[in-house]
């Protein structure tokens, strides 16, 4: 069976939401002024030692029409609505509590609104408090009923629960964070919802799911070192991958004398798998059109022109130079012996049809007369000489021998080894353009140290990570801290009961202990305003002591005293105020 109060309070919220879909329906632009104002509340949350005034601080402003019960016109009222949030997530109603200060809903009794901090303790219910004021007559929650036998909070500084009805949500925009997981995968977090278009309450949605990066790849050349960079990254979150791949093609100078055959530059092609190269030759700069080096016979410096083109999944890089084909009339072989057949290796005769005497002495005997014909520089495998020439008898012989000079390498790096790929190099001669290759190990990883204090909600630890491959290791882990709570105490009014707040100084969670009742008022003796009369009551002004609070007390009437008694001729008076107690007898006449 409902009570009284509760089929009145239905009745005024039905008049209430009327009233305010009323105001909704003459102002059209009031809900897209609110969506573009929308804040969630638990992120701006200011909170109060008062819990009245702590729901004013975070209260939406909205003005309104009602008719007000104490100066009986319908006329604007200020209206604040908080959203409520409980630490449980239920509405106090479901407790039976309605008011702010924990009354009942029958107006009598108190209990608790557990209420928290929202985005730390407390959840939104669905729920908002209100609270409206006259701006006629000042009146609080004057649009309730016509007097404080209506309903409690009639006159009386406090909130109490109504429901956000459907009516009012609004849904609130998607958004996407994406986060790096590892090199497999990132996190996609979608936050959606709706909140309440009046109070801005607000029911959150987040779900998080594991996608594998979405990969998209690009290839840049780099012909200054010699090689391609593949770059993957992920479209979503930005991870991202590099790899080289070596494109370097060596044409060494060919140096060698004259033997009949013909001669030219040597090609090695070092690039790795997956680079194809393209070579053209020619004999000037700006027309490289040949597919094969030109070939060179007489002695002589010859420039050989050549353009290579590297490709690496269609993408092209073209290196433009020049190498040289040198060809010296010798008649020596490598090791340097004369080939004339004479079998002496210091001959130096240049005639290879002098039937192998051009070395004999022709006479001459210990007493040639030499002269210095040319001189044989050294190479980077042979050695170098000067050759001496008998004027008198045509001896020619080898001396002053210089040492080879071996290879002059240049070193070019192509790939840079690192913890995840090893390197490679190759060394080139300056002088005759051998070539070798070298592979360098992978290096060790360049690990930087971050340590990560514990706090109260999580453990501390020391984290090392790969600066070059990301690779991670979670080291020397330490149990998180207590917590360091710190109590603030709200003592007890006479309306509003105390309470302990303590709040973790590192997290923010919170819990309430000791809680005590309301004091209640402490008045004071008083202050006559009207004195009674003999049949009128006065009227006594009380002041709490405490809070200021007033309330006015009606003294009974003082009642007549009564005069003479009546006699026959004279009524009974009262002798304070002359009203007549009792009319005149009369005479009683005897027959």
């Amino acid at each position: 069976m409902k009570s009284k109060t509760s089929r009145h309070g239905l009745k005024r919220m039905t008049a209430l939401l009327l009233a305010v879909v009323l105001c909704i329906g003459m102002m059209p632009s009031a809900f897209a002024a609110q969506q573009d104002s929308y804040h969630d509340p638990a992120e701006h949350w200011q909170e109060a030692n008062n819990r009245t005034n702590e729901l004013d601080a975070n209260a939406v402003v909205t003005i309104e029409t009602f008719t007000c019960g104490e100066c009986g016109k319908a006329t604007s009222f200020e209206v604040l609505r908080t959203p409520e949030y409980t630490r449980d997530g239920q509405t106090a109603l479901t407790r039976n509590v309605k008011y702010s200060d924990g009354t009942m809903v029958d107006g009598e009794g108190k209990g608790s609104v557990l209420d928290g901090v929202p985005g730390q303790d407390a959840y939104y219910t669905g729920y908002h408090w209100t609270k409206a004021i006259c701006q006629t007559c000042g009146g609080i929650n004057t649009n309730m009923g016509a007097s404080p036998s209506d309903d409690y909070g009639y006159l009386r500084n406090v909130y109490w629960l109504y429901d956000c009805a459907n009516n009012f949500f609004e849904e609130l925009p998607e958004t996407q964070t994406i986060e790096q997981v590892d090199s497999e995968y990132h996190r996609v977090i979608t936050e959606s919802g709706e909140y309440c278009g009046f109070c801005y309450g607000t029911f959150k949605e987040e779900n998080s799911t594991l996608e594998r990066h979405h990969m998209e790849s690009s290839i840049r050349p780099e012909l200054a070192h010699d090689r391609f960079v593949k770059m993957d990254t992920c479209a979503d979150c930005g991870y991202s991958e590099t790899a080289y791949t070596a494109a370097k093609a060596v044409i060494a100078d060919y140096f060698g004398v004259v033997d009949g055959q013909p001669h030219t530059v040597t090609v090695s092609d070092l690039s790795e798998v997956g680079v194809t190269t393209a070579i053209r030759y020619g004999y000037s700069a700006d027309a490289c059109t040949l597919t094969s080096a030109p070939n060179y016979s007489k002695a002589g410096d010859y420039p050989v022109y050549y353009k290579i083109t590297y490709t690496y999944h269609d993408t092209d890089m073209v290196e433009n130079s020049v190498a040289y084909v040198h060809l010296r009339d010798e008649t020596t072989t490598e090791d340097g012996s004369c080939t004339c057949g004479c079998g002496n290796p210091d001959c130096g005769c240049q005639d290879p049809d002098c039937g192998g005497d051009c070395c004999s002495d022709k006479g001459c005997g210990e007493n040639h007369n030499w002269t210095l014909l040319d001189s044989v520089d050294p190479t980077c495998l042979t050695l170098g000489y000067d050759r001496y020439l008998c004027v008198d008898c045509g001896m020619i012989e080898k001396r002053d021998y210089e040492a080879q000079l071996g290879h002059a390498y240049q070193s070019v790096v192509i790939r840079d080894a690192t913890c995840e790929v090893p390197g490679k190099t190759i060394d080139i001669c300056e002088r005759c353009g051998n070539v070798k290759e070298t592979d360098l190990p992978q290096t060790e990883h360049e690990f930087s140290t971050t340590v990560i204090p514990a706090t109260c909600t999580s453990p501390g630890y020391t984290l090392r990570e790969c600066t070059v491959c990301g690779e991670r290791h979670i080291e020397d882990i330490t149990a998180a801290l207590p917590h360091n709570y710190v109590s603030k105490t709200t003592p007890a009014t006479c309306e509003g009961g105390g309470r302990t707040l303590h709040i973790c100084e590192g997290c923010g969670s919170s819990f309430i202990t000791d809680y005590t009742d309301p004091l209640g008022h402490s008045w004071d003796e008083g202050k006559e305003i009207t004195g009674a009369t003999c049949t009128g009551e006065g009227m006594t002004e009380y002041t709490c002591i405490r809070c200021g609070a007033t309330r006015l007390e009606g003294d009974e009437a003082a009642g007549h005293i009564p005069g003479d008694p009546a006699t026959c001729t004279d009524p009974q008076l009262c002798i304070r105020c002359g009203a007549v107690i009792e009319n005149a007898l009369g005479h009683d006449w005897g027959c």
